[in-house]
């Protein structure tokens, strides 16, 4: 529920009844919130990049797979900074 409501309701645009101002905050406020997100994933897909899978025992297709998915998260750890600049 909780991730829900960020999604149908933080980051849901606004309708058009509101002001510019208004418009712009929320606007604002959705770019931290994404940035937030992708802060967060992006640290996570370093710890998939550098943990040692390989000497625990993980099976190596999953080790590629997440190391894959980890990538891309730390390709994609700019792009709010980058669309607010």
């Amino acid at each position: 529920e909780q991730i829900e409501h960020v999604f149908t309701g933080v980051l849901a645009p606004l309708d058009g009844s509101v002001d510019d101002g208004r418009r712009l905050n929320h606007l604002c406020d959705r770019l931290w919130l994404i940035a937030a997100i992708e802060h967060y994933t992006a640290v996570m897909g370093d710890f998939a990049l550098n943990c040692a899978w390989d000497d625990h025992g993980a099976d190596p297709t999953l080790v590629d797979l997440f190391r894959w998915h980890g990538s891309e998260e730390v390709e994609h750890r700019s792009v709010a900074h980058d669309v607010a600049v």
